[in-house]
């Protein structure tokens, strides 16, 4: 009797051992691993939470590999942006205090994954008042600051702990009083972009006239002006599939799909995912694109590419939040309208994509500016104040950028109404100038 026992004890214990294994060989094979997630994922990388090994690499990786994944991925943007706080200043010796209260050399002490419950803007899983463990005097020994909260250091407007640029004194006291720039035409042309894109030198004359009387969209766009045509796109390969991949836009936009793959729009694929459906995301989308995938076509809409419609109307099939919903009826969206009706220059107006995907140069120190489009999307959105130089202070001064970007109410309503308060920054760093003197 007790033998049995045992052996039915055991047989159980079998059953339940080849049942989880199963499971666990399920979960893999399935490629979906959300079962065995152990919390939310921040809103910056829940796109991929099901690819663990960009993040965790080997299964069991120690802290300091997943801390290599961290800058594999965000190594370029932190060199782009100057970070303000890289690893040198913390090997420092003279700064070795510091590595006993916050070790701030490692982007795990403030970006831990899977704590939802306790993750703010800009993926910060520890108390928004870090600041205070490496500059507690300052409340102290700067009366400028003896009224402030270290809750409040990171708002826009102050600081930022990676990208501080546009906060740094020198800046704020250059463009304090710097009137918005003239606008410039920052149309792109074949010629500007000879060294950028790689041009196509099919030219099939037969086969241009063809694809004319099947396609007159195609007419007199940047494609056709290049003389890109059917097979310039189609039949990539020696089989009989005329779909076109985001690999075929690379073969001749490579730096555009690269940095698309980069953004949230396109970050699922260069893990080696299925393109992002905005069903996955967290911000309200509209029903009927719920499904639909996010590559190059779903913004360059196939034989007719133009950046107008890419520029806005695309954006809002997609998006339902109230920022974007507010556009049209929005100061920026009015200046949209007169364009369309002719009334106003392309320059002077403003879509989704002048903000959150603006034309940057390419060769910032030349006469000769080469503009093209910023195709990463979360450039300029995390944290806000990335827009402050690049985009707001074409058109508006640094005290009005500074002061709607600090204004949370101005977001809802897409900048609608004028910003509530003024910033302190350029008021203090003045007041100290004036001291100086």
């Amino acid at each position: 009797m007790i033998k049995s026992k045992k052996f039915s004890v055991l047989f159980v214990s079998l059953c339940a051992f080849i049942i989880l294994i199963g499971f666990i060989l399920w979960i893999i094979s399935d490629n979906d691993r959300r079962l065995i997630i152990p919390g939310e994922t921040s809103y910056a990388h829940h796109q991929i939470e099901i690819s663990c090994k960009t993040c965790h690499g080997a299964p069991f990786p120690n802290h300091t590999a997943i801390n290599d994944n961290c800058i594999d991925c965000h190594a370029e943007e932190l060199n782009r942006v100057r970070n303000s706080h890289p690893d040198r200043v913390f090997n420092s010796p003279r700064n070795a205090a510091m590595l006993k209260k916050i070790d701030a050399r490692s982007c795990l002490t403030c970006h831990t994954e899977h704590k939802g419950h306790r993750t703010t803007k800009g993926g910060v899983s520890i108390d928004v008042n870090f600041c205070i463990h490496c500059h507690e005097e300052v409340i102290v020994k700067r009366n400028s600051h003896a009224n402030f909260s270290f809750m409040d250091c990171t708002n826009s407007g102050c600081h930022n702990y990676h990208d501080n640029r546009f906060f740094h004194q020198d800046f704020l006291k250059e463009h304090a009083n710097t009137p918005p720039p003239h606008f410039t035409n920052q149309t792109l042309s074949k010629s500007d972009l000879s060294s950028y894109i790689k041009w196509s030198n099919i030219n099939d004359k037969d086969q241009e006239d063809r694809f004319r009387e099947t396609h007159p969209t195609h007419s007199n766009t940047p494609h056709q002006r290049a003389e890109v045509h059917c097979i310039s796109c189609h039949r990539q390969s020696n089989d009989n599939d005329m779909s076109v991949s985001i690999e075929t836009c690379s073969s001749c936009h490579q730096p555009q799909t690269s940095a698309f793959k980069s953004g949230k729009h396109g970050m699922r694929i260069s893990v080696g995912l299925e393109p992002l459906t905005p069903q996955m995301a967290r911000l309200p989308m509209n029903k009927q694109a719920v499904n639909a995938h996010v590559t190059c076509n779903s913004c360059h809409k196939a034989h007719a590419y133009n950046r107008d419609q890419a520029g806005m109307e695309v954006c809002l099939d997609c998006h339902a939040d109230e920022h974007s919903r507010s556009f049209k009826s929005s100061e920026h969206g009015r200046l949209w309208k007169k364009y369309t009706e002719g009334k106003l220059s392309r320059e002077r107006a403003v879509n989704c994509a002048s903000c959150h995907m603006p034309a940057l140069a390419q060769n910032p120190g030349s006469s000769n500016k080469i503009f093209a489009i910023e195709h990463n999307q979360s450039r300029m959105v995390r944290p806000s104040s990335k827009m402050i130089k690049p985009v707001c202070m074409q058109c508006h001064t640094l005290a009005f950028s500074l002061n709607s970007l600090s204004d949370s109410t101005m977001i809802p309503d897409n900048f609608g109404h004028a910003p509530s308060g003024n910033s302190r920054s350029i008021e203090m760093i003045q007041k100290k100038s004036n001291f100086n003197q």
